[in-house]
């Protein structure tokens, strides 16, 4: 009986060593981008407002800054929604 259980035993231990394959996982590619900088110049008076757009090419992360102001101003950054998708 002690014969059979290691019989089975190393054939369990043979399953599951061969279930444990030496390959290297892969490293998951990253594209890195150079910064764009687009800059606007333009003047809001009392009440108004001013709105400027820009196109992205790819995901990730954006920045905005407001160089200067005068007066207290609020400031926002949104995604229009498409002009081609249903309302819902």
């Amino acid at each position: 009986m002690q014969r059979h259980f290691r019989s089975a035993l190393l054939c369990a231990v043979a399953v599951f060593a061969s279930a444990c394959g030496s390959d290297t996982p892969t490293t998951p590619t990253t594209t890195t981008t150079s910064p764009v900088t687009e800059t606007w110049t333009g003047i809001v008076g009392p009440g108004g407002t001013a709105s400027r757009s820009f196109d992205t090419t790819q995901a990730g992360t954006l920045t905005v800054t407001l160089m200067s102001s005068d007066a207290p101003l609020g400031l926002g950054v949104g995604v229009p929604r498409n002009v081609n998708a249903g309302s819902g």
